[in-house]
This record gives structure tokens, sequence and C-alpha cells, in this order.
């Protein structure tokens, strides 16, 4: 597996768009609408990357991914706790974990937990939560753009 290349500045957007949706069972979704201010960056990252991408077998996700540097899980953490943590609930992050990931299998090719509709399994103990996010870069106008 190739290294990957410079990671180019994560900016956050100081002023996103926040939407906390109740989702019922006591769940709450925040939606974050224009989280980045330079959200081609990341793309150009990923394809100047696009070798250093690999597969794991077994995994959930149906494609290769890349993990995020410390760089910019440190943006991640920061933008998380100025904008998210109160309003899910939390007070500090104990764990945290990125990564670019493109769905580029095929359909007759994905495993049943890979389509499937399901709920992740992630433990909390007591007076803990479990903050998770998706981040979709692309370029399609009509799905919403980046």
């Amino acid at each position: 597996m190739q290294a990957p290349a410079r990671v180019p500045l994560l900016r956050f957007n100081p002023r996103p768009r926040l939407d906390l949706v109740d989702i019922g069972d006591g769940h709450r979704c925040l939606v974050v609408d224009d989280a980045l201010l330079e959200p081609e960056a990341w793309v150009e990252f990923a394809g100047a990357n696009a070798a250093a991408f690999s597969e794991r077998p077994n995994n959930g996700f149906p494609g290769p991914e890349l993990h995020l540097p410390d760089a910019a899980l440190s943006s991640l953490d920061d933008f998380f706790a100025l904008h998210a943590r109160r309003l899910i609930g939390a007070r500090r992050t104990l764990r945290r974990y990125a990564r670019f990931s493109l769905a580029s299998r095929a359909p007759e090719a994905l495993s049943p937990w890979q389509w499937f509709c399901h709920t992740d399994r992630l433990e909390d103990g007591p007076g803990q939560v479990v903050g998770a996010s998706v981040l979709y870069l692309f370029k399609d106008a009509t799905l919403g753009g980046t």
C-alpha cells in the first residue's frame, strides 16, 4: 500500500447549517449542511491517493477505504466539539475514527450485511453517547452536491 499524499488543509465552515432531528426511540440525528469550506480539496486528495485505498475482508462497507491522517482527525474533533457535542449530550471525545470510503463494489458482489437495512452495534457505557457521521463528497447537484 502506498503512503498517502500530503493532506490538504481541512477547513470547516465556522457557520454550518445545523438541524437536530428526532429519529425515535430516544435517538437524535444532527444534520450538518455546509460543513466544509473547500470540499473539492478532499475530493482531490482522495483522487491523488487512489493507490493507497485498500479493501478489508469481511468489512461492512462495499469498497476500499483510506484512513484519515491525525491532523484531519484533530480538525474533525474540533468541529465536533464546537458544533455537535453539546447538541447530542456529549462532554468529551473518548475515541475517534475517520476514513475515506469508495462505494465501488458491484451490486451482485455485495454481501447481505452490505445491502440489508441495519443498525450499527456501537457500544456505549452508562453516561456515554455514541456519535457517528457520514460526509458525502460528490458532484451531483440533483443529490445536493457535496
